[in-house]
């Protein structure tokens, strides 16, 4: 595909952003309706893909998001971060703990590193 052709596509079907960090996975919600990136920074954003000029930033993580998966209801993610927690983040932006392991891996290392 020449580089024009890739331009005019973009140009009158695609959308694009700069984000302020590595983008570390993306996918979509298991209702097709929505498309999620999540970054190196923590933040995940979100795509509608009904009006893909609007995009929503969600702040998941402290540190670098190392996992993201579509949520099991139709909309919706969850992720996993450097922080030790399991979030769920919805299409709106809105963000939940599901699972905080901070103090879990603190004791075990605590325990195991004497």
């Amino acid at each position: 595909m020449s580089e024009s052709v890739a331009q005019y596509l973009l140009d009158s079907r695609g959308t694009h952003r700069a984000l302020d960090a590595f983008v570390v996975a993306a996918c979509f919600d298991r209702g097709g309706t929505t498309l999620a990136f999540a970054l190196g920074d923590g933040a995940v954003h979100l795509a509608p893909l009904a009006d893909r000029t609007t995009w929503v930033t969600a702040e998941a993580h402290n540190g670098a998001i190392l996992g993201l998966a579509p949520d099991a209801s139709p909309s919706g993610f969850v992720s996993g971060g450097d922080d030790a927690r399991f979030r769920r983040i919805t299409a709106d932006g809105s963000v939940s703990d599901i699972a905080d392991f901070r103090s879990t891996t603190s004791e075990f290392v605590a325990k195991f590193a004497a």
